[in-house]
């Protein structure tokens, strides 16, 4: 499919992954999406995130260039309502302790996966989003996030919310 063919290309390129196996995740879907601004038709990573019931609230869609498989000169789109959901990259392995690790991004999230790190891989889509998550008791959290995103404020909130 050409669609995922430049999903893949995008990732392989920027964060090192390789693997046809990020769409058996039902949370991320390769697809084409049509831009009024542009009035063309673009390829597509769109990323599911869904709230504590598992409903899906809303979609990230990442447009990418056809010929460069870059990143699209065109704005980035959230649809639907981010806030409070998340986009689960890998479930909890129950031989391990239980460890959740947030990311800001897709890309960080399935570089943590493709390294083979054990826990609950979930991508918060917006830096303001990581302080939503509604930790279990004592579950250990892990941000995991570039050097440009500030996590005080959600380091306290999850904190106050008794994460570890």
């Amino acid at each position: 499919m050409v669609r995922s063919t430049h999903i893949n290309k995008y990732l392989e390129n920027h964060t090192g992954i390789y693997s046809s196996k990020i769409f058996n995740n039902p949370n991320l879907r390769a697809n084409m999406v049509f831009d009024e601004e542009t009035q063309k038709s673009w390829p597509a990573l769109t990323i599911f995130v869904k709230n504590e019931a598992g409903e899906i609230t809303g979609a990230k869609i990442l447009t990418l260039n056809s010929k460069t498989c870059n990143k699209a000169d065109i704005p980035e789109k959230s649809i639907g309502t981010i806030s409070g959901s998340f986009a689960e990259i890998a479930q909890q392995n129950s031989k391990y302790s239980p460890v959740t690790i947030i990311t800001k991004d897709i890309e960080t999230a399935l570089t943590i996966q493709q390294a083979g790190v054990e826990g609950k891989i979930l991508c918060a889509i917006e830096a303001e989003n990581l302080q939503n998550y509604n930790p279990g008791p004592k579950e250990k959290i892990i941000l995991a996030v570039k050097n440009d995103v500030n996590t005080e404020k959600a380091e306290k909130v999850l904190e106050d919310k008794e994460a570890v």
